[in-house]
């Protein structure tokens, strides 16, 4: 696999690290890059001969920041990389995917992206599991135009990611997205393959875990928004709407209404039954058990309390100046 170089990222992931770097086909170049980590991180990267940045806390840390400082020191080891394939520390890479991903790369000069398939291990051990499978569960084939689809975990061309500067460091999260819709509105392509990627371990075990994540998913739709819902793709645009609109409007309708109007004030509530209806069908139709989809229904509707929460954090912290990350596990 020459001109290929491969960034691995973490934070604390040293019971998973061990089983990612084991992945790693042997002979391609990699780095290591962990934010801070207070377990043996870094001495596990270490002890696979794999070549460490560990960045300085003076700088908040993000998948951005992280990503970025290992697309660095790839390209500074390796002056011919071609492509770069980032994965997270709690993930193991398949081993089909880049034998089939590279070529197409190689061919499609129109494409800067290909990602394939993510699988949740957790899928069945609780319901965080089973709700971080059904966000993996997206469409497999084909081009990505819609944006949420993208993840942190992909083969990018290394030519592509230079001309744009990168993932933007100001994003705490999102910032995968992020770097999709820059190079799309540059008329670049990002696509998607079946094939399977990587194996992911969400590791989440409580709610409390569940609703920081969430927030955090909130304050990158504001970023994303902020930033990119005026171009051509109105990014984010749609979902911002329905979260002030589920996440504030509803609660302060149903509120006033119920000062002014009684028991009558709870009509708007009927809102979160037509928008469980809708999580349901958007799952059943990628394929979920009635089962799953009833579940990601009920997490859907409390998601938006949380989203919103996100889209307020994120106002507040820009208007400081400052985007703090939001850590969840």
């Amino acid at each position: 696999m020459s001109a290929l170089g491969l960034v691995v990222i973490g934070r604390n992931e040293a019971a998973r690290l061990p089983n990612c770097l084991a992945s790693i086909p042997s002979g391609v170049p990699i780095v290591y890059v962990d934010s801070g980590s207070h377990d043996s991180s870094c001495q596990i990267a270490k002890k696979f001969g794999v070549p460490t940045v560990e960045l300085s806390g003076d700088i908040p840390f993000s998948a951005a920041r992280a990503r970025n400082a290992g697309f660095d020191a790839i390209s500074d080891a390796n002056p011919n990389v071609q492509f770069v394939f980032f994965i997270d520390g709690d993930c193991v890479l398949d081993g089909q995917f880049l034998p089939h991903a590279l070529p197409i790369l190689e061919s499609r000069r129109d494409c800067a992206i290909v990602v394939g398939a993510v699988v949740e291990e957790a899928a069945g051990g609780n319901v965080f599991g089973l709700l971080a499978d059904l966000e993996w569960s997206n469409p497999i084939a084909g081009e990505i135009v819609d944006f949420d689809l993208l993840g942190g975990i992909m083969l990018i061309r290394a030519e592509d990611f230079a001309a744009v500067g990168g993932f933007d460091p100001a994003f705490i999260a999102g910032e995968d997205s992020e770097l999709g819709i820059r190079l799309h509105l540059r008329g670049r392509r990002t696509l998607r393959i079946e094939k399977t990627m990587a194996r992911h371990a969400m590791d989440m075990k409580n709610f409390g875990q569940w609703w920081l994540r969430s927030v955090r998913a909130g304050q990158a739709l504001a970023h994303r928004n902020a930033v990119h819902g005026r171009s051509g793709l109105a990014d984010s645009r749609s979902a911002v709407k329905s979260t002030l609109a589920y996440g504030v409007g509803i609660p302060l309708l149903t509120v006033a209404g119920l000062l002014g109007w009684g028991l009558a004030g709870l009509v708007p509530l009927a809102g979160y039954g037509f928008l469980a209806w809708r999580f349901f069908r958007y799952y059943r139709d990628k394929g979920a058990s009635r089962k799953a989809a009833i579940t990601g229904a009920k997490f859907g509707v409390l998601g938006k309390f949380a989203n919103a929460a996100g889209l307020i954090r994120f106002h507040l912290q820009r208007a400081k100046g400052r985007f703090l990350i939001v850590e969840y596990k």
